[in-house]
């Protein structure tokens, strides 16, 4: 019984050590990443935001810098799993209203009315769960972001609907 104890904690302990070498590994591949987008990226998004005179344009390149940055950046806080439980237009239109757009200017975006963009708020704060609360859904979000940990499935959900956006 005492041997299969020892054999069972050797494990755990060489269980441990892989788990700090994954993590190790990930975050130096995380910051090559960032590396690379830094050097190799963001200076041709800069060249566009110069060259750029369509309003439009400015928009979508700033929403494209912002969004390659939160997914390039393992550091980085992320949305939690609440909000892997918003369907794609609604993680979009909680980024837009994250980053101040307003409901008409996220409609314009996104090709919808303002009016559907209001429904889907009205969604997203019913599936966060501060519905019929005087909290605005902004700051609940920053709230959100600013106390949560990377969450894998999150990080492929809200790049799916980055994809939308173009």
């Amino acid at each position: 019984m005492k041997e299969k104890k020892n054999i069972l904690e050797e494990i755990n302990i060489a269980l441990k050590v892989r788990i700090k070498n994954q993590e190790e590994t990930y975050f130096k591949i995380g910051e090559n990443i960032i590396s690379n987008v830094k050097n190799f990226v963001l200076p041709y998004i800069d060249k566009l935001k110069n060259i750029s005179n369509d309003y439009d344009h400015m928009i979508l390149i700033d929403i494209i810098e912002k969004h390659l940055i939160k997914i390039v950046n393992p550091f980085a806080k992320k949305f939690t799993a609440d909000i892997a439980k918003l369907s794609g237009a609604e993680v979009q239109i909680a980024h837009l209203t994250f980053e101040d757009k307003t409901a008409s200017e996220i409609g314009e975006i996104l090709s919808i009315s303002a009016n559907t963009v209001q429904v889907h708020k009205k969604n997203i704060r019913k599936k966060l769960g501060i519905k019929n609360k005087k909290v605005n859904l902004k700051t609940h979000l920053r709230c959100i972001i600013e106390q949560s940990s990377t969450i894998p499935a999150t990080f492929n959900k809200m790049k799916q609907a980055q994809n939308m956006i173009i």
